[in-house]
């Protein structure tokens, strides 16, 4: 999201000459902690905030000191001028809300002007951006999908989001995926983008609605699974097969595993599983099953980065999430995680 998306426009303002009484009045009237200070032509000159005032009106309580203060002699000072920051930080209204953050955070503001061509056109804060971020779960996948259909009006795009995590159902060529992931991560209140692509999306959003459905069939006439499926299935079946490479030679391991979020976990505790997970390479997992009355089948694949889970929170969630072990107890147990790039199911029959 820009800044422009967020700011606060036209922000309330006071000139150098303004009395500090007046501007306090203002900022604690308003809620805010700082106001810009702008010239007779709307240019920016000046930021003064809280701590700026108080400054100024600091004085001594003789009741508070042992030893007889020493007054103070010097003219206080009475307008903005005299206590304001005249070499504010700013971002223009083409920023990224990201880069307004980490500048908040660095310097300790809570919130920061947007200048354009050395006008002041807004200010951007840490409520504006919280504000934007904290939407709805249907009005983030709502206007995600609106921007897709207005990106690419010729595909059913199936969207939906869950704390700020949104998931896409789309077409799997490359191009269409980076398009799509460019256009989600500009809606405010997004905080991650999932793509999991279908070779025929044109019936992948079925109703829409911010939902993401099943009805896609691929090129062989197979039914495509939707993500819900594919992870009903994956924590259905605690036996896996997990497939990488390890010294240019192919390995495939069965694995007794669990599943938390979209996030593949299981136990080890040395060889070639733990290898692959410390050096943190792709691998592939894979759970299937058969219905041999019906001569029905059906698979999910999860293509993904393996690595080593170190966090204690997380490893307590995974140890309650895996089911008994089929083989005997390990010692010495190590956690890995497979954090999905891709989530695909196939059901045949």
């Amino acid at each position: 999201m820009l800044v422009i998306e967020a700011m606060t426009a036209p922000p309330v303002t006071v000139t150098p000459e303004t009395p500090i009484v007046e501007a306090g009045n203002l900022l604690l009237d308003l809620v805010i902690t700082a106001l810009p200070v702008v010239d007779s032509s709307g240019r920016l000159v000046g930021m003064v905030s809280r701590s700026d005032l108080l400054r100024s009106r600091e004085i001594h309580d003789p009741r508070a000191h042992m030893r007889p203060v020493v007054p103070d002699t010097s003219t206080p000072p009475s307008t903005v001028r005299e206590v304001m920051s005249a070499t504010p930080v700013t971002v223009p209204p083409s920023a990224d809300e990201a880069e307004a953050v980490a500048l908040m955070l660095e310097h300790g503001f809570k919130s920061i002007p947007v200048v354009s061509e050395g006008s002041l056109v807004g200010v951007v804060s840490v409520t504006d951006i919280l504000r934007a971020q904290l939407r709805s779960d249907p009005s983030v996948a709502e206007e995600v999908r609106a921007r897709l259909l207005d990106s690419d009006p010729g595909t059913d795009w199936a969207v939906k989001a869950s704390a700020g995590v949104v998931t896409i159902l789309g077409p799997g060529d490359p191009s269409a995926r980076a398009a799509a992931e460019a256009v989600a991560e500009t809606v405010a209140g997004v905080l991650r983008v999932r793509y999991y692509p279908v070779e025929d999306a044109g019936g992948a959003g079925g109703g829409g609605g911010g939902t993401v459905t099943g009805s896609a069939r691929d090129r062989r006439g197979m039914q495509v699974l939707d993500l819900e499926d594919c992870l009903k299935r994956l924590r259905s079946t605690p036996l896996g097969r997990l497939a990488f490479v390890l010294d240019g030679t192919p390995v495939i391991l069965p694995v007794n595993h669990a599943v938390d979020g979209s996030t593949v976990v299981f136990a080890t505790t040395w060889g070639s599983k733990l290898s692959v997970a410390e050096s943190a390479e792709p691998v592939a997992f894979e759970v299937d099953g058969f219905d041999r009355a019906g001569r029905r089948g059906w698979s999910v694949l999860v293509k993904g980065t393996a690595s080593r889970v170190y966090d204690s929170s997380a490893i307590e969630r995974y140890e309650k999430l895996l089911l008994p072990s089929w083989t005997p107890p390990m010692e010495e147990v190590v956690w890995v995680a497979i954090r999905a790039d891709e989530i695909t199911g196939r059901v045949t029959g």
